[in-house]
């Protein structure tokens, strides 16, 4: 039997719950180009809102 854990959730601005995802940040900056992947954010499934501190940490 596995343990498993819960899918950490936190709520949103918009008062539903936002999950963990993950995106890519692309930024240039004169002659260098900053690409950084698989940054963890969480992301809501009501309002789509990509948030680096929920609400509950702001």
């Amino acid at each position: 039997m596995r343990d498993t854990q819960p899918v950490p959730s936190r709520e949103c601005l918009c008062g539903q719950f936002a999950l963990p995802a993950k995106i890519t940040i692309e930024e240039e900056f004169e002659d260098i180009e900053l690409v950084i992947h698989n940054f963890p954010v969480f992301k809501c499934k009501q309002c789509g809102e990509i948030t680096i501190s929920p609400r509950e940490h702001v």
